[in-house]
């Protein structure tokens, strides 16, 4: 599939920041809409570069919030229409731009005071992840939890590692391995607990998949059990390693139930399909505040 000349006008809106920032919105929501309404993914990866670059320009940490959850929306519905068929070419042609320009933006803004900035990319990141099985993206999420402070970047790394281990083949993560192992082990002692749980949750789904990997990362948690005082990696009450049940805490800290828009804050919503469907990762639609836009 070819982008339409409509679409492609729609590139130039989006190429920089100079235009307002209404029309960038609008030109976001054409973009969504026009991905959302098409069932064959693009063949041409020149086109597929310049539209995630499009994208990315528009998610900045201090942009209007309007315009970076455009983006994400948009950034989402062309990962869904890309991916649907599970064409391998389809993953690398997407992959390798959203690792260089898309991922590392989102992540930027993830760790932005602009909360509701901020919680766009934390909600947008995981379901790409989810989405795009290209084993670049855990290289730059992977980075960010080895080198961030922000216990916000940290958490949703963890969740973007989470929803690749619960959603790729295993042919593709098993490689990853080492990688995984290298920044979620020490993860596993964090200060935050809610990062603590995360990771140990990951490395449990981890072994459940590749249940080769369970002696070392069995090993590599008793090894940090007096890193916490007080907290035990291991406790004898739960399932064994490579169970669902093996690393589960206690329930994470009770966040805000409201997010920045005044809707109910909720990554899986009833409405749509279950975890590791692929309408699982797709979000709710557009306000209809939002809608006169495509008109």
């Amino acid at each position: 599939m070819q982008l339409s000349d409509g679409t492609k006008a729609l590139l130039f809106v989006l190429k920089d920041r100079t235009a307002e920032w209404q029309d960038r919105e609008e030109a976001l929501l054409r973009v969504e809409a026009y991905f959302q309404g098409s069932t064959d993914a693009l063949d041409d990866p020149a086109s597929t570069k310049k539209l995630l670059a499009g994208l990315g320009a528009q998610i900045v940490p201090d942009e209007r919030k309007e315009v970076v959850r455009a983006a994400c929306d948009a950034l989402l519905a062309l990962c869904a229409a890309m991916t649907q068929d599970g064409d391998d070419q389809a993953h690398r042609t997407l992959g390798r731009p959203l690792q260089t320009a898309v991922l590392p933006a989102l992540l930027a803004v993830a760790s932005s005071p602009v909360k509701a900035n901020s919680w766009a990319a934390c909600r947008c990141m995981p379901e790409v992840v989810a989405l795009c099985y290209y084993a670049g993206l855990l290289k730059v999420v992977c980075a960010a939890l080895k080198s961030t402070a922000s216990p916000i970047v940290k958490r949703c790394a963890c969740e973007c590692i989470q929803m690749a281990v619960q959603s790729w083949p295993p042919e593709v993560i098993g490689p990853e391995a080492k990688r995984l192992e290298a920044v979620l082990l020490p993860a596993s002692w964090d200060n935050s607990a809610e990062v603590r749980a995360l990771a140990r949750q990951c490395l449990s789904d981890f072994a459940e998949v590749i249940p080769e990997r369970a002696p070392v990362i069995n090993q590599g948690l008793a090894g940090s059990q007096s890193s916490i005082p007080g907290e035990s990696l291991l406790p004898s009450s739960i399932g064994p390693l490579g169970t669902r049940e093996a690393y589960l805490l206690a329930p994470f800290p009770t966040r805000s139930q409201h997010n920045t828009w005044g809707e109910p804050e909720s990554r899986l919503p009833s409405n749509i399909g279950p975890l590791r469907t692929r309408a699982a990762y797709l979000l709710p639609p557009l306000p209809a505040r939002s809608q006169q836009h495509l008109g």
